[in-house]
């Protein structure tokens, strides 16, 4: 299979929202085919369906759960790896974790929503859970820019410095945007099949 054909696997979003879809039916690796959702099913796996996918969480107050690898609590150790198998395989042994929340801002304009869950290095691409369905998925953990003054000796005016501070919330893309990505893909593998 050509390069070309390999890319079909992937559908991307448009920048603001952040999502891409890989088909998990066709993988090129050391240039063989690779059935890596098939192997995923053997392994006790449950593939969710487009029925598993509501467009957005319910309401505002709405309980939610991410799942997420922050590397300061999810990465466990690391093993080596072959040389040959570095570029397709992870070398970190980590587990997931789960942050627990309420839906803090939600509104039918926006293509994203608000959880008083932290996010961390790692969040970003975890799913989001309401009672059951994906609702979304962690693309940003938010920061305010903090305002922070020093003065020197010998100087008339203040010098202005900034930091950044994280808020404890994350920001999830509503999941209606991964049902449009999903169903281009459908589409996408249905085409390649033939």
């Amino acid at each position: 299979m050509n390069m070309s054909a390999d890319f079909e696997s992937y559908t991307f979003s448009a920048k603001e929202i952040d999502l891409a879809i890989i088909s998990l039916d066709r993988s090129l690796i050391a240039g063989k085919m690779f059935q890596f959702a098939d192997k995923l099913v053997s392994l006790g796996h449950q593939p969710l369906t487009l029925d598993n996918i509501a467009d957005a969480p319910s309401r505002e107050g709405a309980d939610v759960f991410s799942i997420c690898f922050p590397l300061a609590t999810s990465n466990l150790g690391e093993f080596r790896l072959n040389t040959i198998t570095t570029d397709w395989r992870a070398s970190i042994i980590s587990l997931p974790t789960l942050a627990f929340g309420k839906v803090a801002m939600l509104h039918d304009k926006m293509k994203v929503f608000l959880m008083d869950t932290g996010a961390y290095h790692g969040c970003s691409g975890g799913p989001v859970f309401e009672g059951g369905k994906l609702v979304g998925v962690v693309i940003q953990h938010p920061y305010e820019n903090t305002k922070v003054f020093s003065k020197e000796e010998g100087y008339e005016k203040e010098t202005a410095l900034y930091t950044k501070t994280g808020i404890p919330f994350s920001i999830a893309v509503k999941a209606q945007f991964i049902k449009e990505l999903l169903q281009t893909q459908i589409k996408k593998d249905k085409l390649n099949q033939r």
